[in-house]
Order: structure tokens, then sequence, then C-alpha cells
């Protein structure tokens, strides 16, 4: 049933699409599509704070 998988199962790690993504940004994507709301990112706010840290990460 596509509303019991869609409910039960998590989220694909953006990595396994795109290997490239940094872990970070992976980790918050991950965090905003959680299943348990006490799991995902809470405010507009700490999304913004994450990605200016991502966006200031040197990269590798």
């Amino acid at each position: 049933d596509i509303a019991f998988h869609h409910r039960h199962t998590p989220a694909p790690d953006p990595r396994e699409r795109e290997p490239s993504v940094p872990e970070a940004m992976a980790d918050l994507v991950l965090s905003l599509m959680a299943k348990e709301p006490d799991e995902r990112v809470q405010t507009a706010g700490e999304v913004a704070g994450r990605l200016q840290e991502i966006s200031n990460a040197p990269r590798s």
C-alpha cells in the first residue's frame, strides 16, 4: 500500500543518487524529510543556520 510505504519507509539518502552531495547537506535533507516530527528541523531559522554553515564549510 502506497500510504503505508510513505509513512513507514525512511527517505533515501540523497548521496545514493548523487555521491557528491556534502554529508552535512544530506543530513539536513534527511532531517527535513524525517517521518517523526521530533526528528525534523523545527524552525526556518534552524534551516537557514544550517544552510549558512554548509555554505561556509570548506569543500573537499
